[in-house]
């Protein structure tokens, strides 16, 4: 969730490193939005490739981490940054998706009609 203490977001903003999901929940929605704000994007099309390259992220940390985890003695816990951090990137993706996809598509939706299926008319 990147709705961390204004003291915080200072911190964040001023470049210090997420120590916290929270942290990192902020900075990737900050950068988002900003990118947003900069690029004048709202589009469908840009919002995929955001969350693209978060899931990018993620799926390349996961198998680094598998990888690491097969490749290291079973007494040994693989290192990395820890579930949470995986963790935050995935519910800031959702969260984005609440607050600026799913506005979209209900936009869209109203435009241009329910499909059939989801209890609207086709």
């Amino acid at each position: 969730m990147p709705y961390i203490k204004p003291e915080d977001r200072a911190r964040m903003d001023g470049g210090a490193n997420p120590e916290t999901p929270g942290e990192l929940s902020y900075v990737i929605t900050r950068n988002t939005l900003y990118a947003m704000k900069l690029h004048g994007k709202k589009e469908y099309a840009w919002f995929a490739q955001q969350i693209g390259g978060q899931l990018r992220v993620l799926v390349h940390e996961l198998i680094r981490q598998e990888r690491e985890a097969l490749n290291a003695p079973p007494w040994e816990a693989p290192t990395g940054p820890p579930d949470a951090e995986v963790g935050a990137r995935f519910l800031t993706m959702l969260h984005f998706n609440s607050r600026a996809i799913e506005p979209y598509e209900e936009t869209k939706r109203a435009e241009n009609g329910d499909l059939e299926g989801f209890g609207g008319q086709a």
